[in-house]
């Protein structure tokens, strides 16, 4: 069964009266339900067709017409078998050519445009794909210039629920944190997990290190900035937060790993 889209193509054919076969057949009976696409689709091609009737030649009528015509204006005009109102076959061939030609033109013009708009869809998502992996893997890079740094401090981040992995978070006091995981659960929709600093005790409130979420597989491959206040840190910690974050943790900590 074709669609709307597929039998525009035809419009100009039907209208011109040369459509045939199943093309034919879907074309009526979209315009017998009153299609309100084909419908007005198939006036414009009508109207087109009528307005290139005008593209034919102009000929001065027969000598013998001219004066039959002269007679009936005189009233002189005598019973005569009816004319044929047909035309020689040599007037129409130009008009027969501009008809085709038009139609070629016009579905020609929309397969174009159609090609165009597929290949600048295909464009756009090969630049998204190749933007996001020139993304991964600078943040790759990142991490791992993070966790083979000297004065890099691993620290391990431990659960206790028994289902949960623990997490290792590589501490660097000025290049940044990097979490790593495996196997860790998806957060409930509209949710994701926040990673904290939690100050010692009398040095403030806990400090927003940034959000994370695991990908498909489960692994957890994140950086993180260090606060000013990172020498003030007693521990590192997650929680689950809503998608755009909080400025203070709202659930208990699901993780929790001390800072040497």
């Amino acid at each position: 069964m074709m669609d709307c889209a597929q039998l525009a193509e035809h419009y100009e054919a039907y209208a011109l009266g040369t459509l045939e076969g199943p093309e034919l057949a879907e074309l009526q009976a979209h315009l017998a339900r009153n299609c309100p696409v084909c419908t007005p689709g198939v006036e414009s091609a009508r109207w087109l067709v009528s307005q290139l009737a005008f593209t034919a030649p102009q000929h001065d009528p027969p000598a013998a017409a001219r004066a039959r015509l002269m007679e009936a204006v005189r009233g002189e005009a005598k019973p005569a078998a009816r004319p044929s109102s047909s035309f020689p076959a040599w007037v129409w061939l130009p008009l027969a050519a501009a008809l085709l030609f038009a139609v070629y033109t016009m579905n020609q013009n929309r397969k174009l445009e159609q090609d165009i708009a597929q290949l600048d869809v295909s464009l756009h998502s090969a630049e998204a794909e190749q933007h996001a992996l020139q993304v991964e893997r600078e943040r790759y890079t990142r991490a791992m210039v993070i966790i083979a740094a000297p004065g890099t401090q691993k620290v391990e981040l431990k659960s206790a629920a028994p289902d949960m992995p623990a997490l290792s978070a590589y501490v660097h006091a000025k290049m940044g944190v990097v979490i790593d995981a495996r196997n860790v659960p998806m957060p409930p929709a509209g949710r994701a997990f926040q990673l904290w600093m939690v100050p010692k005790t009398g040095k403030g409130t806990p400090v927003s290190m940034g959000m994370y979420m695991p990908d498909k597989g489960g692994h957890v491959l994140t950086v993180a900035g260090v606060p000013s206040n990172m020498a003030d840190g007693a521990a590192l910690a997650v929680t689950e937060e809503p998608d755009g974050g909080s400025t203070q943790p709202t659930s208990k900590p699901i993780w929790v790993g001390p800072l040497g």
